[in-house]
């Protein structure tokens, strides 16, 4: 019975070593290959040739860290519905790196989202999650899916760093937008104790975001923390209001940045800023701002305002 005993023992170590080591990493070239892949207990996925991919990927509740990248710098993983990408709910951490990507990202509880080294054309959506786009470029064209906002984050944040942000004919009004729950889930999970216990969270620095005078870049309407350093914001364009900001209730610094030809139709010119609770801008480089029908570079009513920047 002893013998037996020592014999389960040694086939589970067995089994468990398999499930660490030999499972830990697999390169895949094909559809099946990687929906297989994916669902299954690797924590490391390599894609050694470019994909079409024919549905959307779900996955719920990851137990363990997940990696997804390209084995060489070309490879393009191409969602042939537009509806369709990668959906991630309650995961703790997964990485995308050396891939382009044409296709959504929707996430919804997700503790840390990395992305690097994407050339990423698509919607990305997010709610109680956490993104970092680093070396990254970002765009969303589309000729028949057309989309207010390129990223949508709902008490999420995302820390852009030393990436380009673009906007597209197929975005018509901001490139990225945060915003507040729907009043129901708002009324369930309000804490009256402070306004900023779930705020969005913006921090982009070192990074190159334009509109290309198709769209505004920035747009703010619930509790938002929003840090924007060593940056160019340019040719941004707003039918309404603030073509590179256009925010309310929030925290906002801004330094270091070029800020040169933003446009918008009615106020602002490149800053719409209403009822925020600071805004303080330094070192800044500002030219060609234009707002057609009031205030050329800013319209502000705000609680607490510092600011100091050089304007042409």
């Amino acid at each position: 019975m002893i013998l037996i005993n020592h014999k389960i023992l040694y086939i589970i170590s067995i089994l468990l070593w398999i499930d660490k080591v030999i499972l830990k990493s697999i390169e895949v070239s094909s559809e099946n290959e990687f929906k297989d892949a994916l669902h299954s207990n690797y924590s490391e996925i390599k894609i050694n040739s470019s994909l079409t991919l024919q549905e959307k990927y779900k996955l719920n509740s990851l137990r363990h860290d997940l990696t997804i990248s390209g084995k060489t710098n070309n490879i393009t993983l191409y969602f042939n519905n537009s509806n369709d990408g990668f959906f991630f709910n309650y995961i703790d951490n997964i990485e995308i790196s050396n891939l382009r990507i044409i296709g959504n990202l929707v996430l919804e509880s997700c503790k840390n989202i990395s992305i690097s080294n994407v050339d990423f054309n698509g919607l990305i959506e997010s709610k109680n999650s956490n993104i970092l786009f680093f070396k990254s470029k970002y765009s969303y064209i589309q000729d028949q899916a057309l989309s207010l906002y390129g990223i949508y984050l709902v008490q999420s944040s995302i820390n852009i760093y030393e990436s380009r942000i673009y906007g597209s004919q197929s975005i018509s009004q901001y490139i990225i937008y945060l915003t507040k729950l729907d009043k129901i889930e708002k009324n369930i999970n309000n804490n009256n104790n402070n306004k900023y216990n779930n705020l969005n969270k913006l921090s982009i620095s070192n990074s190159h975001l334009s509109g290309e005078f198709k769209c505004g870049i920035i747009k703010v309407d619930d509790y938002s923390d929003i840090n924007i350093q060593f940056s160019e914001l340019i040719n941004a364009v707003a039918y309404e209001n603030g073509s590179v900001l256009n925010a309310m209730y929030s925290k906002i610094y801004i330094n270091g940045c070029g800020i040169r030809n933003n446009v918008a139709y009615i106020s602002g010119g490149s800053f719409y800023l209403i009822d925020n609770e600071s805004f303080k801008i330094t070192n800044c480089h500002v030219t060609n701002s234009t707002g057609y029908l009031d205030v050329i570079f800013i319209y502000l009513f705000i609680y607490l305002l510092l600011l100091y920047c050089n304007y042409n």
